[in-house]
């Protein structure tokens, strides 16, 4: 899945393990050996899939509001995020009636959940790709997650380029509508060869 900036919701990751679940039954699939591999908000569905589907590995780029407490901190810090991202903040702490920051002391008395509070039930090894000039997924929060994962003792590997604007990891998508091919840098081709080797690696495991 691909989309744009916004919090995942369950009707998504819902929809996404019926769907893999009809993928599983094709007569031509090994239903054993499933990946995922998903974008910007589908990458986000993809982090909160990561607790509820059994899959043998999943590929996320830029990961769009990951965890809107990061975000929230990123932006104290003066990280440049794109405006979307700001305005979810602001709607998450009037949903929640409380800051971020106090949100953070104890998620569960807010009922705020995200793919960080989620993650010691991750069941598959995971691939981050995210560029560190990439405002629509500040890098500090997709580091926090790869940090919380490994200290869960999660699989996860990262790739994080220093040019790597939203959308590299598909080829820029500045053409589309354009009738022009994607704009395909040397990131988007590195990005590409670790996703197969990071999928075939674990497609290959008994």
């Amino acid at each position: 899945p691909r989309g744009h900036n916004a919090a995942p919701r369950s009707i998504e990751w819902d929809d996404a393990i019926a769907a893999i679940d009809a993928v599983r039954r094709l007569p031509f699939i090994d239903g054993s050996r499933v990946a995922l591999f998903g974008g910007s908000h589908g990458a986000g569905v993809i982090s909160r899939l990561a607790s509820r589907a059994g899959v043998r590995c999943a590929v996320i780029c830029a990961p769009a509001a990951l965890d809107l407490i990061e975000v929230s901190k990123a932006v104290g810090r003066g990280v440049e995020v794109v405006p979307i991202l700001k305005k979810m903040i602001a709607e998450a702490e009037q949903k929640y009636g409380a800051k971020m920051a106090e949100i953070e002391k104890n998620p569960a008395r807010y009922g705020y959940e995200s793919a960080l509070t989620e993650v010691p039930n991750v069941r598959f090894p995971i691939l981050i790709v995210n560029g560190r000039n990439d405002t629509s997924s500040p890098t500090s929060v997709v580091e926090a997650y790869a940090e919380r994962l490994r200290a869960s003792g999660k699989e996860v590997e990262t790739y994080f380029p220093d040019n790597g604007l939203h959308g590299f990891y598909f080829g820029f998508l500045d053409n589309r509508g354009t009738g022009k091919p994607p704009i395909v840098t040397p990131e988007t081709n590195e990005a590409a060869r670790r996703a197969v080797d990071f999928i075939r690696k674990h497609f290959a495991q008994r």
